[in-house]
Formats: structure tokens, sequence, C-alpha cells
């Protein structure tokens, strides 16, 4: 009733006094009561958020964000919900409640995104667009501390709810500029959860943005994501789903290195897509990528690596030729960065890539040989100290061998003898240098090597065969006196085997036989005191020699002889036969030269001794059995008779024998020597009589037939042809004896 001062507005002075009221009623429960009680008002809003307002004045936090919320609780579509909305976040935070002011944002956000309550009620745009961006931005707040959270606690939990609230702010507004970076966040939220195939799809949708750092990153995490999930399947034993994941590991990486080649990761990037091929035995793109990486990243300190595991890859793909260059790539890269073990790596493995790439060669065609001694032949000459470099070098051989190239086989054999002494080999390599020259007709070059061999191996089994055979080489070549040292050599290094030795020394011995005239007697050829030859028995086989000689027999015939006395099983019955007969020849020459002079007494007696020596060494041939020599010695016992009985009767007469007394002496001459004469013809007659039709050719058969008819003429030599009539001959009917029929009509 009285006056009021208009300069004072009434309302305003009341609300205040009711937000003070209120306030101090209880705050946001009094206030709820309030208005429930007088019913609705159109000052209600506004009463509220001064009160909220009035809280905040005096640091009332929890009072104020209590009203705050009862605005929105009681007016959900007022457009001054988002105000209250606002200032609750914001008194959170002066408060320093993040737990609540991130629980506030995740019940507002829903209310004020688009789709929801508020969003839908209000009719201006710029109002629904201010809600949007409270609701974003809550929403990524606090999937922001939980994402910290995740990552600093390593919580699956916060990691899940960090998603969460990714993939929707991603879903409600997928064309915000800040939806690739969004993408990444929720990749690396599911990355943390193990969820590999949800965090690909994030980085995907990250990697298609047009943002360069973005989609880089993106792609860099592609990978990541990738190799982590390979990894953790490897590590579980899942072979065919490691083997999927590995070659997305690899397109993964090309992907980002297509899409940025100068990425500075890229180094890393080929180094992990060589290893995962070189792990799973994908060699061909394992020695590209290692190659690449060696080649266009050679500062990067694992190009040496690369380098080797390219060539690695290449030596499992079998490519052994290019395994071996690109090992000598390997090496020039290894010295050049110092990286000794790699370079020692390079050096060992280059001659074992050729070696292998020869091999290689000779298994694809077996009939290269011009081929495979080339490339045998360049392991041997590039890398002398290769542990098969002697193999190399003897294959090389073989090969130029095979392929008909024998000058090029012997000098490859030659250089492993000579570089690799201490090799294996050298024993294989002597004797295919033997034995190329041999087959190419090169004999004294082929003796020369088998007498090499085995003056170099002198305990090998090939030894003594390698000698035998460089000394029919050397007497095939005409070197004789070489071919008998060698076989000297033989018999004695090889003293048990007596078989050869006997052989050999038989044939040297024919060789001294064969010389044997009168110049060259047999006694020449015989020990100085031979001693008296005994007759031969069965027991010895024809074989008995003489006494005991030297310890060094002076010729070979010596030596034979000396080992027939030892080994008489083994003696040849014709040479000591052809001995014996020559030692007859000797003596009888000596008794042919011996005269019968006066007086007679003493010499038929000298001569009958030399006959009678002659006589025993032609006995002792016919007892060895040989047949050409029996008949020889036969022949010359008849002969030697003969001629005995036919010296005596032209024997030197008594000088004062005259007359009935020299006729009486030349009688008793002439019965004497009939006596020798009758002894040796019967001897020619028993001869022919039977040898004559099994040997008629025989030189000893002729010469005793001749030396008969001789013997017969003689004795019709002074009577008529009317006392003994010629009678004709009939010749045989064989030509075979056409020299019989000359030597009748003769």
């Amino acid at each position: 009733g009285g006056h009021v001062d208009r300069r004072v507005s009434l309302a305003d002075e009341a609300e205040a006094y009711l937000v003070h009221t209120l306030a101090r009623a209880g705050g946001a429960p009094a206030a709820g009561d309030y208005f429930d009680r007088i019913g609705p008002r159109a000052y209600e809003t506004r009463i509220l958020r001064a009160m909220g307002q009035h809280f905040r004045r005096y640091s009332l936090y929890g009072e104020a964000t209590a009203t705050d919320r009862l605005v929105i609780a009681r007016h959900p579509k007022d457009p001054g919900a988002l105000v209250s909305a606002g200032r609750m976040i914001e008194t959170y935070r002066r408060w320093e409640r993040p737990a609540l002011e991130d629980q506030a944002r995740l019940e507002l956000a829903p209310h004020f995104a688009p789709g929801g309550d508020w969003w839908i009620s209000q009719a201006s745009d710029t109002l629904r667009a201010s809600g949007a961006a409270f609701a974003r931005e809550s929403w990524l707040t606090v999937a922001d501390h939980y994402a910290i959270r995740a990552r600093a606690q390593r919580s699956a939990q916060d990691a899940r709810a960090a998603l969460g609230l990714y993939e929707t702010v991603i879903t409600k507004w997928p064309g915000d500029p800040r939806t690739p970076t969004l993408e990444l966040l929720a990749g690396e939220s599911s990355e943390q959860l193990g969820d590999h195939p949800r965090a690909l799809g994030h980085y995907g949708a990250a990697s298609r943005s047009g943002v360069d750092s973005v989609a880089t990153q993106a792609l860099w995490q592609r990978v990541a994501v990738t190799d982590t999930w390979y990894q953790s399947v490897a590590r579980s034993g899942g072979s065919p789903r490691a083997d999927s994941l590995a070659r997305a590991v690899i397109d993964e990486a090309a992907r980002l290195l297509d899409a940025r080649p100068n990425h500075p990761r890229a180094a890393d990037l080929v180094w992990r897509q060589g290893n995962l091929a070189l792990a799973h035995g994908w060699n061909e793109p394992a020695a590209a990528t290692f190659g690449r990486l060696a080649s266009a990243y050679a500062a990067d300190a694992r190009a040496p690596a690369a380098a080797c595991l390219a060539a690695d890859a290449t030596f499992r793909l079998g490519r052994f030729g290019d395994a071996g260059a690109a090992y000598e790539r390997a090496l020039g890269i290894a010295r050049a960065a110092g990286t000794d073990s790699l370079a020692r790596r390079a050096e060992a493995a280059i001659p074992v890539s050729y070696y292998r790439d020869a091999e290689a060669a000779v298994a694809a065609d077996s009939l290269g040989y011009d081929r495979h001694a080339n490339l045998f032949t360049k392991v041997a000459d590039g890398w002398p100290r290769f542990a098969h470099a002697d193999l190399a070098r003897y294959r090389a051989g073989l090969a130029y061998a095979n392929g008909g190239h024998r000058r090029e086989a012997i000098r490859s054999m030659q250089r492993l003898i000579d570089d690799h002494p201490k090799s294996g080999l050298r024993r294989d390599a002597g004797l295919e240098i033997a034995t190329i020259a041999e087959d190419a007709g090169w004999h004294e070059e082929a003796a020369r090597a088998y007498a090499s061999f085995a003056r170099a191996f002198p305990a090998d089994a090939q030894s003594g065969p390698a000698t035998l055979k460089a000394a029919e080489l050397f007497a095939g070549a005409g070197q004789v006196a070489l071919a008998d040292t060698l076989r000297l050599g033989y018999i004695r290094h090889f003293p048990n085997d007596v078989e050869t030795a006997m052989a050999l020394l038989e044939d040297m011995a024919r060789r001294e036989l064969a010389g044997v005239d009168a110049s060259h007697p047999i006694s020449s050829l015989l020990p100085a005191a031979p001693g008296r030859v005994k007759r031969s028995t069965a027991a010895t086989q024809g074989a008995s020699m003489s006494a005991r000689r030297t310890a060094v027999p002076r010729t070979r015939l010596a030596d034979y002889l000396s080992m027939c006395e030892r080994h008489p099983r083994l003696a040849s019955k014709p040479l000591l036969a052809q001995v014996r007969f020559l030692q007859g020849e000797e003596a009888y020459s000596q008794c042919a030269r011996a005269t019968l002079s006066q007086p007679l007494t003493r010499s038929i007696p000298a001569r009958q001794r030399l006959l009678d020596a002659a006589l025993a060494r032609y006995r002792e041939c016919v007892d060895l059995g040989d047949s050409e020599w029996a008949h020889g010695a036969t022949f010359r016992i008849g002969q030697a008779l003969v001629e005995f009985g036919d010296a005596l009767m032209a024997s030197e007469r008594p000088a004062d024998l005259k007359g009935e007394d020299l006729t009486a002496y030349d009688e008793v001459l002439s019965a004497q020597s009939r006596t020798f004469t009758t002894r040796g013809e019967d001897i020619w007659s028993d001869l022919l009589r039977q040898k004559l039709r099994v040997a008629p050719d025989e030189r000893w058969i002729r010469e005793a037939q001749a030396s008969m008819w001789k013997r017969l003429g003689t004795r019709f030599r002074f009577r008529t042809e009317s006392d003994v009539p010629l009678v004709e001959a009939t010749p045989p009917d064989t030509d075979s004896n056409e020299s019989r029929k000359t030597e009748v009509r003769k």
C-alpha cells in the first residue's frame, strides 16, 4: 500500500529472493518440491539456472551441478537445457572431478546428439548443431581419457570403452574432417584389445583419407597390426594361417612403399618383407626383396646382410650360378662396409655356389662335357683354396676326357697333382693321366705317368700293376732298357710275387739268350763258378740249376736260374732246355775245335772228355722234355758222335808206319770210327723214325734227315747203277710237304 520506488524491478528482486530462499531451503531438491507443489511456471527454468549460478558463485559445485541436472531433467527439450549441460560440465572441471565430468558427458551426450530427444525437438539448425557439437566433444573427450588410461595401464576395459566411443562418433559424423584421425585412434584401441581384423578395418578407412600424414600413419599401422597378428599366430603353431598372414604383411608393406616410396622406415619394411619371405621358403621374392634393399638402400647398416640373404635365397632356388654372382656382390658390399664376418661368409659361399652350379649342369645334361669342364675349371682356377677345389679339378679333367679333349684332361689332372699335393685324389688323377695317354696312343707319356704313379704311391695296390704297365709301354716305345729297369724294380719291391718275377726275368733272359753267339757265349751269362749241373729229376720237374751263386747275379739269366732253383715248379722248361742246349753247343764247339794229333793216346782222351761234357749238356736238355730243344739236342748228340768218328778216321797217322802196319793201323781206326758213327746214325734214325711224321717241317728233323741222306749217299759213291738201281720216289699228295719234295729231288 505505500509508494514504490520505480527504479527497483520488483520482479527481478523477487526472483533473486526466491533463488536465495530455494538455495537456503535445500537447493535442487527443495526447488523441485516447490515447483511440483505450485505447478508449472514460465519462470521455473530461469529460477533454477539462476540458482545454479548462485551456487557456482560461492563454489558450491555439488549443489550447482545438482541444480543443472534438475533443469535438464524437468525440461529435457528446452533449448536452454544445452546451456545447463555446458555449465554442469564446466562446473565439474572447475571442481576437479574428472570422473564425474566424464560420467556427466556420457549421460548427456546421447540426449543432445543427432537423433536424441533434445536434438529432434529443436527447430533451429543452429541449436541442433550446437547440441551435436556438445555431444561429439563429450564423447571424444571421454574416449580420449579412456584411451590414455588404456595405454598407461594396459587396460582392456578402458580400451574397449574408448573404442566404443570412437566408433560412435565415427558413425554419427562420417564426413567430419577429424574422422580419419578418429579411425586411427579406433584402430589403436582395437589393436590393444587384440582385435586385429577390427583394427585393420579402422586403419584401412584412415588410409583412404586425403590427409597424407594420416594416410601414411594408417598404412604403417596396417603393416604393424598385420605383423603383430602374424607373430601371435606363428607362436601358436598355426602354419596355414601364418602363411596367409605373412603374405598379408608383405602385401601391406608393399602397399605402403608404393604409396610412400620415400617413407623414412622404407628400409625397415623391405627388410621385414625379405625375412618373412625367407622364413616361409618363398625364395624367389626373398631374393628380389633383399636384393632391392642392398641396392636401393646401400647406406643402410643391413645392406651387407641383405646382400648375403639375397644370395642365400637364390642358392635355395637352385640357381647356383646366379647365387655365386650374388655372393660376389655381397662380398664387395660387405668389404666396403667393413663387415668382416659377412665378408668371410660370402667369400666361403662363392666357390660352393659355382661348384653346385657345375654339379647341376651335369645332372641336367650328362653329355654336355665341354660346359661341365668349363664350370669345374672355373671353380678350381678361381678358388684354389676351396675345400673341394681338387675335386673340381678332377671332375673337370674327367669332363675334358669324356668330351675328347685329352690334352686338356691331362693338364687338369696334372694341375690337381701339382696344386694339391695332399689331396686324396692325387692317386686317381695319376692313374687317369696314364689311362688317358694310353687310350690316346701316347705310349711313352702313358708309361711315364704309370711310373710316376708307382713312385708316388709305392704302397698302393695298383703300384705294382702300374709299374708293369709302364714297363710294357716303354718296351713298346722301344725303350727296352728303361722297361727292364722298371721290371727289376718291381721284382725288388714285390719279392712275394714270385710268379710275376719269374715271368719278367724269363722274358729278359730270353732276350739275353737271343744274343748268344761265338763272341758272346752262354757261359758269359752264367755265374763265374757255375759248378756241375745235376741231372733233373721228376721231383724238380727238370728245373735243377747250378749251385748257389753270388748274392747279386750278373745277368738276368742268372737271376732267373737262381729263382728256378728256389721255385722249380714255376720254371720254364723251354728256357731251361735252351740254356742246356746252348751250354751243349758251347761244349760241342770246344770239342769240334780239338784236333786229334799224335800222340793219339793224349789227344783222343782230351777230345773224349770234351765230347762227354757236350753230350752231358745235350742229354740234360733232352731230359727236360721240351720237344724243340730235345730234338735239337738229339740231333747234336748224333752229330757229335758222327763227327768224332770222322775225326778218328781223319786223325794224324804216325810218321813211322808204312805198308802193312799202316793198313792195320787204319783198320783199327776204322773199326773204332764206325763205333761212333754207327751210334750217331742210329740216333738220327731213331729220331726220324719217331718224329718225321709228327713234325716233318721242324728244323732239327730236317737237319737230321739231310745229314742222314748225306751219310747214306756216301756209302754208294763207287757202286754202279746196275748194282744199286735208281728207285723213283712218289711225292706226298699234300702241298704242305713241298719243301720235303724239293729235298728229295736234290
